[in-house]
């Protein structure tokens, strides 16, 4: 690891992270040999989970990720952690954008009360989309405050995240 990186920590998310659907999946997927010989296991991937075929899920870590997963897992998350089958073979946690959906309509609304944007109409995809973004905002919260006196430094990919 890069001795100006050993006191931060890197979570790149996109929606992307093991779901091949475009072209950021090539970009991230050719930058990970690298970025984990900067970041060492301080490099963290975040995407959505779909039953993801290039996943290898760890059962236990000690480490404050997994803590995060857990702490979520607890409470009816799907959330996944493990490593995606690539080169380089990066940490990432795959995060099931349905898990929310029971509370879907309240993000919505919370979604116009605050920024005005319209999201009454049912579009699978922005569904999606917002249950992914509404579960992503609590796991980088939750791993904020697991990891206190680590900067964390976030990387967000497309529109989706």
């Amino acid at each position: 690891m890069n001795k100006n990186f050993k006191d931060s920590f890197l979570v790149e998310c996109a929606w992307e992270v093991c779901n091949q659907v475009g072209g950021i999946y090539t970009v991230i997927r050719s930058k990970v040999v690298s970025q984990k010989k900067q970041w060492g296991e301080n490099y963290l991937l975040v995407g959505p989970y779909f039953n993801n075929q290039e996943f290898e899920p760890i059962d236990w870590e000690d480490s404050a990720t997994f803590r995060v997963v857990q702490n979520m897992r607890n409470q009816g998350i799907d959330i996944h952690y493990g490593t995606w089958l690539v080169s380089g073979n990066p940490k990432v946690v795959l995060i099931s954008p349905f898990s929310i959906y029971h509370k879907l309509g309240e993000i919505k609304f919370e979604i116009w009360e605050q920024f005005g944007i319209d999201s009454s109409q049912h579009d699978d995809l922005k569904d999606q989309v917002l249950g992914f973004g509404f579960l992503l905002q609590w796991f980088l919260h939750d791993l904020v405050n697991e990891k206190q006196g680590t900067q964390i430094l976030a990387h967000f990919h497309e529109w989706m995240v």
